[in-house]
């Protein structure tokens, strides 16, 4: 089958535009055949207009596998109702329309866009790239919880529930609160709008520290982000369950356990298929949280040698003390316990008020100043 000349025209018409737009990383449609980026770019435009069917010729196209990069690649396709995709030769429709008006659609949009420009305005031209990862990690690690009800209330049955909301990054952008699909589709969404390359990944993972913990891994979504030409895997949402079960604890801190991991580290509670990814490695350790805050102890004495300098600060500022460290397996957290306690005890404090939590070599601690 001949593509039209049209269609060619129009394509190239497309494409153009959206360079000059400013055009998003877009990592699994570089894997296309032409033929399929055809489809996807025409399939991308027309649901960005809200059509509901899009002529295209599907000679040589994987339209399964043309949707799912589409999918993958855009989270502001959060509408797109995959399962109710059909298609013939040359023409492809939903059936059961979008999953939202094309009225909501425009005012989630909207409201997206302001979202994008007040991240946007906190950048510096000081901010490296790590800086600017950050920022949005802590943004939305402030502003969103894990959509408990979802598990807790069967709300996935309810129809009025507006559950699809929560699958997407309108559920963390919009409504605040998500489950692990819609929570990393948010962080790709504005790390995306800000330059960064970020390949959304689905696989299986086990949920470590959260009351929903069971023996076999659950479906679940993450991230890979491109930060310095390294590869590292960035899971939120596992951040923001940790996060929950911290505050449950009385620890008033972020998490950051999830923060650019390698493969051997992501590997210990995540599993997907390296392949569809066309083989990305994440080995680098240079923007891994912990690294680069230098707050990653192999050796007692260097850890020792922190707590003290951190610990009597805030003894002597009378202000409470945020603990959080990494530690290799050589370092126990009863072992960094006795140390907090015999700084205190050298510095003429009898006992010190703590809310402590730890796990998967992991340690954090907040010391309440208040102590006799």
């Amino acid at each position: 089958m001949r593509i039209s000349l049209s269609i060619i025209l129009m394509i190239e018409e497309v494409i153009e535009r959206r360079k000059k737009g400013g055009q998003m990383y877009r990592h699994f449609y570089q894997f296309l055949n032409a033929q399929e980026k055809l489809a996807y770019n025409v399939i991308y435009e027309g649901a960005k207009k809200y059509q509901k069917g899009f002529n295209v010729p599907l000679l040589n196209v994987d339209i399964d596998k043309t949707m799912r990069a589409l999918i993958y690649d855009c989270p502001e396709l959060y509408f797109i109702n995959n399962d109710a995709l059909s298609y013939t030769k040359d023409k492809i429709w939903f059936n059961n329309d979008y999953c939202l008006s094309h009225d909501q659609i425009k005012k989630y949009d909207a409201e997206l866009e302001k979202i994008v420009m007040k991240i946007k305005e906190k950048i510096t031209k000081s901010m490296n790239a790590f800086d600017v990862e950050l920022l949005i990690y802590n943004y939305l690690m402030e502003s969103t919880v894990f959509f408990e009800e979802y598990l807790d209330k069967g709300q996935y049955k309810n129809p009025e529930s507006n559950v699809w909301d929560y699958h997407t990054l309108i559920g963390p952008l919009i409504h605040r609160k998500g489950i692990c699909g819609g929570i990393n589709r948010a962080m790709q969404y504005l790390l995306l709008k800000v330059g960064f390359e970020v390949i959304y990944v689905e696989g299986q993972s086990f949920m470590e520290t959260t009351q929903y913990e069971k023996k076999l891994p659950d479906n679940h979504s993450w991230v890979i982000i491109k930060v310095d030409g390294g590869y590292y895997h960035l899971d939120l949402s596992h951040g923001i369950c940790d996060r929950m079960n911290y505050l449950k604890n009385g620890v008033k801190l972020l998490s950051y356990k999830y923060f650019n991991l390698t493969d051997k580290e992501i590997a210990k509670t995540h599993f997907y298929d390296k392949e569809r990814l066309m083989h990305i490695t994440c080995s680098e350790t240079k923007y891994n949280y912990f690294v680069y805050k230098n707050i990653f102890f192999k050796e007692e004495q260097s850890l020792n040698n922190y707590l003290q300098t951190v610990i009597i600060r805030g003894i002597a500022n009378e202000r409470d003390v945020e603990i959080y460290i990494k530690h290799t397996d050589n370092i126990s957290s009863s072992r960094i316990k006795e140390m907090l306690i015999s700084i205190y005890r050298a510095a003429g404090k009898k006992q010190v008020t703590a809310a402590v939590a730890s796990g998967g070599n992991i340690f954090a601690a907040y010391l309440y100043n208040k102590a006799i």
